[in-house]
């Protein structure tokens, strides 16, 4: 019960993200309500009050409704439902491909991203095409970031002891060219860029 009150918790703060009522998928007949997160916890509590259902029920409504390889792992039992460990939820959103796509950043950097560590039972993770673009462009300028402050420090340690421009400047550009050309060994040719490390660097 308590993991899945903290699954409850985390799916109602993406129903409360900020512009999330803008961009939620509507159908004609409900008017202004979006639609509902496709989700065991629209069974298991009462979305209203916030209330779990008693344990005995909850199992009962598990094993009623839940199909192989859907909204479960490989490892569900109908009889034994704790063997689960794995649930998934649908989110639809709908809008202007612009617009949408700004909502998805910040769906990932205000929430998904953001509140990665605020469960100690559980662990979530996202699937979504635009959203790896997101991801990876993030890293890559969070990388980008860490490597130029790291030139900057090795760079005015270099200088700090040579004071010599001439020497400093082709002492840098040969620090470029060594990640450069490890970069692209481990990349196509070792097919691993994981493999690259200071040796590798160093060593060209």
């Amino acid at each position: 019960p308590e993991v899945l009150q903290s699954i409850y918790e985390f799916e109602e703060s993406i129903k409360k993200l900020p512009g999330y009522s803008d961009f939620c998928s509507k159908l004609l007949v409900m008017g202004d309500c979006c639609l509902p997160l496709e989700s065991w916890m629209n069974f298991l509590f009462n979305r209203i009050s916030g209330t779990i259902a008693p344990l005995g029920e909850m199992e009962n409504t598990i094993k009623k409704r839940a199909r192989r390889g859907y909204n479960v792992d490989q490892y569900f039992d109908y009889y034994v439902t704790n063997k689960a460990n794995v649930t998934k939820t649908a989110v639809y959103l709908r809008g202007e491909e612009t617009e949408l796509k700004q909502f998805m950043e910040t769906l990932y950097r205000d929430l998904l991203w953001k509140r990665q560590n605020d469960y100690s039972n559980m662990i979530y993770t996202w699937d979504n095409p635009y959203l790896y673009e997101v991801e990876a462009r993030d890293a890559l300028l969070h990388a980008t970031l860490w490597s130029i402050g790291s030139l900057l420090v090795i760079g005015i340690m270099i200088y700090l002891k040579l004071q010599d421009m001439f020497v400093f400047f082709f002492g840098m550009l040969g620090l470029l060219l060594a990640f450069t050309t490890s970069y692209y060994w481990c990349l196509f040719h070792f097919n691993n860029i994981s493999d690259i490390t200071l040796l590798y660097v160093s060593g060209q």
